[in-house]
């Protein structure tokens, strides 16, 4: 592998979160077997095909390094579905399809994919949720060191110590979060799973390991990565696209793309679901739910009554995220007018003045594991 040896320790703090400037497409389910195109991803009619089965394709690339021509890092279509990088050396000819729906990062999901590597050993293949974009200074793969927020199935794998590597990308930086032993990946067809639960804020991956149809069974499974520092830096989702993307270098083919949605679109820190953007209903929730035990609770039932940080808590961490992501919708100060126009019990107040002033001094890093 190129890069998976490399380990940058990554620490995230609670910064201003600011929302999307526009509606996001609306994530939906749907499925599409990638075998019914033609031509490739240079041709208009292809592209329009493409696009109207719900995807289309990585830009050109970001970073400083030009791109190579777009003949050069074209899909492929045929009966056997999309294949990337056909007759290209590795890395360059790298290219990824994404979902055309870019909110997939507010809401839960659980996607799957088919993947046929005939040469493990050198065709790489990625699956996971962020922009999707080629890095053209990384080895052209998706939005890696990038400031974009990524999870992703990280497919370089040796055939001699296969695994499920997984990969969290956010503000120019790259980590792995775990590396798990894959014995019985290597050449040939295998069916990836991302689910993605939104309220417990987790990615994993699983692999269902020389696929040959059918319903999918885990063979190997990641363990859940928290995608927490995803959403609590201050470029990450979920003002980023969140669309969920595939691809590789060498002729790597996947077919069979699907994706279930299992739950609502939410905004973050709209507790009474009205869509946003966050009012003062919304911290009347949490305040009145402050310091309540919600540990016997699922984490979608915790969350509606205020738990932000996903935690099964609803303490101090929870009211400085909540004035954090306020402040980012309505400016700087207008939190102070909430705590004035909504009266509060004198125990709360306290309990107020000193998340105010934990807000105010040097934040606590959150777990990024």
């Amino acid at each position: 592998m190129i890069i998976s040896n490399l380990r940058f320790r990554v620490t995230f703090a609670f910064l201003t979160l600011i929302f999307p400037a526009s509606i996001a497409l609306a994530a939906n389910s749907f499925s599409n077997s990638l075998t019914g195109f033609t031509g490739d991803s240079t041709q208009p009619a292809t592209v329009s095909a493409v696009a109207t089965a719900g995807f289309n394709f990585s830009n050109d690339g970001v970073g400083s390094n030009a791109p190579p021509p777009a003949s050069v890092y074209k899909v492929q279509f045929d009966t056997s579905g999309a294949k990337f990088g056909v007759g290209q050396l590795v890395n360059v000819g790298r290219n990824y399809m994404r979902t055309i729906a870019t909110d997939y990062a507010n809401t839960s999901f659980v996607a799957e994919v088919t993947i046929t590597t005939p040469d493990i050993d050198n065709q790489n293949a990625y699956f996971g949720l962020g922009s999707g974009n080629a890095n053209n200074d990384f080895f052209r793969t998706p939005d890696f060191q990038t400031s974009a927020a990524s999870i992703m199935y990280w497919g370089e794998n040796e055939i001699a110590t296969p695994t499920i590597e997984v990969v969290r990308n956010n503000d120019s930086q790259g980590a792995d979060v775990s590396e798990t032993p894959a014995p019985g990946l290597g050449n040939g067809t295998h069916r990836a799973r991302l689910t993605y639960d939104w309220f417990k804020k987790t990615a994993t991956i699983a692999l269902d390991l020389n696929y040959a149809g059918g319903a999918f069974t885990a063979d190997v499974t990641s363990p859940a990565a928290n995608v927490m520092p995803l959403y609590t830096s201050g470029t990450g989702f979920p003002q980023e696209p969140g669309q969920i993307f595939f691809g590789g270098d060498l002729g790597t083919a996947f077919k069979d793309f699907q994706v279930t949605v299992s739950g609502p679109s939410v905004v973050f820190g709209d507790f009474d679901t009205t869509g946003g953007p966050l009012s003062s209903a919304d911290w009347a929730i949490l305040r009145s739910n402050k310091e309540k035990d919600v540990s016997g609770l699922t984490n979608q039932a915790a969350y509606f009554l205020g738990d932000l940080t996903a935690d099964l808590k609803i303490d101090h961490d929870d009211f400085a995220a909540f004035k954090f992501l306020y402040e980012a919708a309505h400016g700087t100060g207008s939190f102070a007018q909430i705590l004035e126009s909504v009266p509060e019990p004198s125990t709360l107040s306290l309990f107020c003045i000193g998340a105010v002033a934990f807000s105010r001094s040097a934040r606590r890093k959150m777990p990024t594991t």
